[in-house]
C-alpha cells in the first residue's frame, strides 16, 4: 500500500510538471488585429495522468501566434516523456525567439526535428500540428505530421479539409515541410488530435463521419462541444482540440444583435 501510495504521488507529481509546459497564452483571450476580432478556444482531456498528447499556444507580438499540438504513440509514461521533451524545447524556442526578437517558423521545426529524433525510440512515431498564424497578413503557416485533417470553414459556410502535408514524425524523418493556409475568408479553423473523430457515438459510429456537419453548424466553439458531446459516450483517447474563430467588424455587429434581440 505505501507502495502504491508513492507511485501515486510520483505520478501526481509528474503531471504538475507536465501541466506547467503546456503554456497557452491565449486562454481567455481576445485579439483585435485591424479591425478584426479573433477568439480562441482550446480543450485538453488526458485519459490517464501520464499520456501522449500535449500543446503549447503561444503569442509572439505583432499578432503573431505559434502553436503546436502533440500526439505520440502510444500510452503511459513512454509516450508522455517524449511530448513532454518536445514542448519543453518549443517553449524554449519561443522564449529565445521572443528575447532576440528573431523567431522563425521554419528554423525552429529544423531545429525541432534534429532534437526529436535523437528523443524517439526506433518504434515510436510522434503526430503533431504545428502552425504560425499570421493576423495582420491573414496567413498560417503550417506543418501537419501524420494527424486527422484541419477543417477549414470560408466565410460563405463551405468546409474544407487540409490534410496532413508530412507523415508522422519518427527517427529517420528527413525533414518537415511547410505550407500555407489564406485566411482572408475563413470563418473558423479546427484542429484536433485523433482521439476525438476516432471515438465512438451513441449510434455506434465514429464521430469521424459527424465531425464535419457537427463543424458546419457551430457558430463559436461551445456549439460545438455541445454537438459532439452529446454524441460521444465516451473518448477513446487523449483529446486535444484548438479552435479559431474570426469576426469581422460587420459580423459582431450581427452577432450582438441578434443575441440582444433574443
Amino acid at each position: 500500500k505505501y507502495r502504491d501510495r508513492y507511485h501515486v504521488n510520483q505520478q501526481n507529481m509528474a503531471y504538475k510538471k507536465e501541466l506547467s509546459l503546456l503554456k497557452n497564452d491565449l486562454e481567455k483571450k481576445r485579439l483585435v488585429v485591424n479591425g478584426t476580432e479573433f477568439l480562441f478556444n482550446s480543450f485538453y482531456k488526458p485519459m490517464e495522468i501520464l499520456c501522449g498528447d500535449a500543446f503549447i499556444y503561444r503569442y509572439l507580438e505583432d499578432g503573431k501566434v505559434f502553436g503546436v499540438i502533440l500526439d505520440t504513440m502510444g500510452k503511459g509514461l513512454s509516450a508522455s516523456v517524449t511530448s513532454v521533451l518536445s514542448v519543453a524545447f518549443m517553449n524554449h524556442a519561443v522564449d529565445k525567439g521572443l528575447e532576440h526578437k528573431d523567431f522563425d517558423f521554419k528554423k525552429t521545426l529544423d531545429s525541432f526535428l534534429e532534437y526529436v529524433k535523437k528523443v524517439l525510440l526506433e518504434e515510436e512515431m510522434l503526430s503533431g500540428s504545428f502552425f504560425l498564424f499570421d493576423l495582420n497578413n491573414l496567413t498560417c503557416e503550417y506543418a501537419h505530421c501524420g494527424m486527422p485533417s484541419v477543417l477549414v470553414k470560408k466565410d460563405n459556410g463551405s468546409v474544407s479539409e487540409v490534410d496532413s502535408n508530412n507523415p508522422p514524425i519518427n527517427k529517420f524523418t528527413p525533414e518537415i515541410k511547410t505550407a500555407c493556409i489564406n485566411l482572408k475568408d475563413i470563418d473558423t479553423i479546427l484542429i484536433s488530435t485523433d482521439g476525438l473523430v476516432e471515438s465512438y457515438t451513441r449510434d455506434q459510429e465514429v464521430y469521424l463521419k459527424s465531425i464535419v456537419d457537427d463543424f458546419k453548424k457551430s457558430l463559436f466553439y461551445n456549439n460545438f462541444e455541445s454537438l459532439y458531446s452529446e454524441k460521444i459516450l465516451s473518448f477513446s483517447d487523449d483529446v486535444t482540440i484548438f479552435f479559431l474563430k474570426k469576426l469581422k467588424p460587420n459580423k459582431v455587429w450581427e452577432i450582438n444583435r441578434e443575441i440582444s434581440t433574443e
